[in-house]
């Protein structure tokens, strides 16, 4: 484990391949910033760690980005993630990086991020997230969240609520929201109006785009051009016949059942040809992924 200091100690930064038991290291009392991106954390179950940074008294920057074990859901993980966050006491954490760790709701732990009453920036980038369904109104000192590149083809009427009713706390909230799959039909239309007369800071909103919508006009214009949002007439979003959807249906399965047997049939053949090259190339993009490795970017708000 590499130790950065600035000033005292400023920095403890884990790399791949350590185990994060070894960073409950003593003496860590005025650490600032601890980085264990890239790693294959568990936390849950026999390997719950619940007071893992709790010598981390003044820390005010945790970067958790693409830092758990894809083995575990992320549904499981956040709950001891909560739990951690509880026995730690991060009285002062301001900045949290949670990118790339494959969320795809927060679920029933909406709670997650109300033991982190300091926390400024929440970000979430990268994930499979579909709406703002975490609780923020006990996060009195949040001004920025980061939703860019996950998997929202709309906020919710709650999402919109809460947010809404955060920005009335005389709260300066930002939200960033960019290269998500908004579809813009009729289903959207309380969204569109929310974009245009909420107080809260919707950063960059005249780049999103439409990737789906009806009338299929609307399908690649940015949201702010969009003037006619429809519902899909008989459930049918692009007017393909029953008849041809059955058709294409029985091809996909009859496709896909083929090169399954084939496949079953060639499965030694297939193994030994495949793995040398597998092996090559996990190691060279482990390797690259060390060597390229940057400290992500925090926003000032």
């Amino acid at each position: 484990m590499a130790v950065c200091a600035e000033s005292k100690a400023d920095c403890v930064r884990k790399n791949r391949g350590y185990k994060y038991e070894q960073i409950l290291i003593a003496h860590v009392y005025n650490v600032k910033t601890l980085i264990l991106d890239h790693n294959d954390l568990e936390i849950t179950d026999k390997q719950e760690r619940p007071r893992i940074f709790s010598n981390f008294e003044n820390l005010e920057r945790l970067h958790l980005t693409n830092a758990f074990s894809e083995k575990i859901n992320a549904s499981d993980y956040l709950l001891s993630l909560e739990d951690i966050f509880y026995e730690s006491k991060l009285s002062y954490l301001k900045i949290l990086h949670l990118e790339q760790n494959e969320i795809w709701s927060i679920g029933d732990n909406a709670k997650v991020f109300c033991q982190l009453p300091a926390l400024e920036q929440l970000l979430l980038g990268d994930n499979r997230l579909i709406d703002v369904d975490f609780q923020i109104d006990c996060l009195h000192s949040l001004r920025y969240i980061d939703l860019e590149r996950n998997m929202i083809p709309r906020l919710s009427e709650d999402a919109i609520n809460h947010l809404d009713a955060f920005s009335r706390m005389d709260t300066p909230l930002q939200i960033k929201l960019e290269e998500n799959p908004f579809v813009c039909d009729c289903r959207s239309k309380e969204f569109f109006q929310w974009l245009k007369s909420t107080k809260v800071k919707v950063i960059n909103n005249s780049t999103y785009k439409c990737v789906d919508g009806y009338p299929d006009s609307n399908i690649g214009k940015m949201l702010l051009d969009v003037h006619e949002l429809k519902c899909p007439t008989s459930g049918n979003h692009h007017g393909y016949s029953s008849a041809s959807i059955g058709v294409l249906s029985f091809l996909l399965v009859f496709t896909s059942s083929l090169l399954l047997a084939i496949a079953y049939f060639h499965r030694q053949k297939i193994k030994n040809t495949v793995t040398p090259y597998w092996n090559f190339l996990t190691r060279k993009i482990g390797y690259t992924g060390i060597f390229n490795e940057e400290t992500p970017q925090e926003v000032n708000v």
